[in-house]
């Protein structure tokens, strides 16, 4: 008995680290846009049953997820909504350049409360006493946040109206600042403001006032080495997932 101890005693840390990395593979974390929550939630069960693993997805601005793949946190997959936060995991070589590709698109646009009885016209209201308040991602941290303030500064307005600007960490944010009145409008995409009854369209940006928004998505340096986190980037990227994201209201890209 004491032979067959010493033989297989050096192979439990073999047994033990297999193990932990077939546990690693069976669960694929995805870092994603907070604009693509509810479309991705809705897709998680035929997503796990697909990949045979289970999938975890953290939503937020996609500069803050940028921050935190290149603060070393554990995901696999990057789904941004700013190329500018994917390039700059791409100078750092923390995701897999060939796997990257844009696979959606979204527009821009003005929100206000439903309840309110004066109504706002469009982007003129901007600089009257029609808006106090406008709610508008953090640049550094959501993407629409840029988009907004390119759209401001492209009209000239934005040194004017600056001090107006509620910022917030992502787009959910900025359509609760509309909906809860703290403010008069706000910028958000077009598919987050059917999210609630108690916000409305007033405009669409004219998207040649910002850079495109796109969506593009790649494999993190580490879930390059993953095959399932693979399998997951392409079934994201297949005609199941459009099929989702387009009654979503999502665009494809140009």
């Amino acid at each position: 008995m004491k032979r067959i101890f010493f033989v297989f005693l050096p192979l439990l840390p073999l047994f033990a680290a297999c193990g932990q990395a077939a546990e690693e593979e069976d669960v694929i974390n995805i870092y994603a846009a907070t604009s693509l929550q509810d479309s991705l939630e809705s897709m998680e069960e035929e997503l796990e049953t697909a990949l045979g693993a289970d999938v975890t997805f953290t939503f937020e601005g996609s500069g803050t997820l940028q921050e935190e793949i290149a603060g070393g946190a554990d995901a696999d997959i990057f789904f941004s909504a700013s190329n500018t936060s994917m390039d700059v995991l791409e100078e750092e070589q923390l995701i897999d350049q060939e796997s990257r590709q844009n696979v959606l698109a979204n527009e821009l646009v003005m929100i206000e409360n439903a309840g309110e009885p004066e109504k706002l016209n469009g982007l003129d209201d901007l600089t009257t006493d029609a808006v106090d308040k406008l709610a508008a991602g953090t640049p550094t941290d959501a993407a629409a946040g840029i988009y907004t303030q390119e759209m401001m500064e492209s009209l000239g307005i934005f040194d004017e109206i600056k001090h107006k600007i509620v910022q917030s960490r992502n787009v959910k944010e900025a359509v609760l600042f509309v909906a809860s009145g703290e403010t008069e409008t706000g910028f958000v995409y077009a598919t987050d403001a059917p999210s609630t009854d108690q916000v409305d369209i007033v405009t669409a940006v004219d998207p040649a006032l910002h850079s495109p928004i796109e969506y593009p998505i790649a494999l993190t340096a580490d879930g390059s080495e993953n095959e399932t986190a693979r399998e997951a980037l392409d079934y994201l990227t297949g005609p199941e997932a459009e099929e989702v994201f387009d009654s979503y209201g999502f665009l494809q890209p140009e």
